[in-house]
């Protein structure tokens, strides 16, 4: 039997501490690395599903029917032979999915109710199965350590942004604040997303993506602007560094 290896995202954070890399860049990597395949990580998830009306729907690689009540209820339709489960009980016709259950499909998905998606089913083995051991990116270059400012935007800014489900969707995000970051005389303008309270999201693109790198987002806690009922004059400086030049999946 092979000797156990370390995982390459490992690697490179043992490698980086002695090479000047910031501890706290080094730290940010990690927690993007538990995101995409910790416990609960993007990578492990089969399917999001967008569920809003009374139609039925199926979702690829999803036993089940799946729609709404007139209540709003999440409702599944499925035969014991498909392995559906609620709470450990096996569905046989129709049964209200409450948000927060504990949903069990074949092959050892499972899944959860409510959010943002109506139904999320997760594959805890799918990244052991598809060899993601870890995130590229171009070494660490202090070339590209930048001070931003937060600038209040128009109070009640949303912003639609389309979601990843089955089917697309879109969602309007509040968009409480822009990033201005200037870049070799240039002014950059980003809109700050907030899914979610206390959390915020910055999504970036340039010309290489989609061909030699992928589209690139950032979270962070950034401090409210010290003016929020002045849009156009309240700001707050921020220190952006956090600037991945590539981005794949290994």
């Amino acid at each position: 039997m092979a000797a156990p290896q370390t995982p390459s995202h490992q690697q490179a954070t043992a490698d980086n501490a002695s090479d000047g890399v910031p501890a706290d860049y080094e730290a940010w990597r990690q927690g993007r690395w538990e995101e995409i395949a910790g416990a609960n990580g993007k990578a492990k998830v089969v399917t999001n599903g967008k569920i809003t009306d009374r139609d039925p729907h199926t979702l690829p690689g999803v036993p089940g029917e799946w729609s709404t009540n007139e209540a709003g209820a999440l409702i599944v339709t499925a035969k014991a032979a498909d392995g559906v489960t609620i709470d450990g009980t096996t569905v046989d016709g129709t049964a209200e999915v409450p948000s927060g259950c504990s949903l069990e499909f074949p092959k050892d998905m499972v899944g959860f109710a409510g959010g943002s998606y109506g139904l999320v089913v997760m594959d805890h083995d799918a990244v052991e199965r598809s060899g993601l051991s870890g995130i590229d990116t171009f070494p660490y270059d202090p070339t590209w350590v930048f001070e931003g400012q937060y600038r209040a935007a128009p109070e009640g800014r949303r912003i639609e942004v389309g979601r990843l489900t089955t089917p697309r969707s879109t969602e309007a995000i509040l968009a409480p604040v822009d990033l201005v970051v200037t870049i070799n005389c240039t002014e950059y303008v980003l809109a700050v997303l907030q899914d979610f309270p206390g959390q915020r999201l910055m999504i970036f693109t340039d010309e290489t993506n989609g061909a030699e790198t992928h589209w690139r987002s950032a979270t962070g806690r950034p401090p409210a602007p010290s003016a929020p009922r002045q849009p156009r004059s309240g700001t707050t400086t921020a220190r952006a560094r956090r600037r991945s030049r590539r981005t794949s999946r290994g």
